[in-house]
């Protein structure tokens, strides 16, 4: 649009003034809208049939990977929390022997958390087939 604006000049009856200002509004709330996104990652977590879990965060502009043995992984847990409006939330939690934890599910959803533990820890167990959950 804002090459239709400089093209064709501002529709008739409204100010240039009041074009540009409308235009830079959009561009400015657009940039910020695609840096928050750009921060914003999409997660994987496998649990992989050699013994080891791949959590992997997937942003715009890179990758993070994280690789941990299945024995140095506890099992996953439901973590019971409330949002910012004071609504309950979960977390689908796996916490490592380190102290580090990876939460694989969140949501307002109690089911859907339980679920993706139950799947994580039944491949944890099994080791096969592979466990793929995503978390965007």
């Amino acid at each position: 649009m804002t090459y239709v604006v400089l093209r064709d000049g501002p529709p008739a009856g409204t100010s240039v003034p009041m074009i540009a200002l409308i235009m830079s509004a959009f561009w400015i709330c657009g940039i910020g809208l695609g840096a928050f996104i750009s921060t914003r990652p999409c997660f994987f977590v496998t649990v992989n049939q050699g013994g080891s879990v791949t959590a992997t965060w997937r942003y715009p502009h890179k990758v993070v990977r994280k690789v941990l043995q299945a024995t140095s992984v506890k099992p996953a847990t439901v973590i019971n929390s409330r949002d910012s409006e004071g609504d309950p939330y979960f977390y689908a939690r796996v916490i490592a022997i380190g102290g580090e934890s990876i939460d694989i599910a969140e949501g307002h959803n109690r089911a859907a958390c339980e679920q993706a533990c139950e799947r994580f820890n039944l491949a944890l167990q099994e080791s096969s087939p592979p466990f793929t959950q995503s978390l965007s």
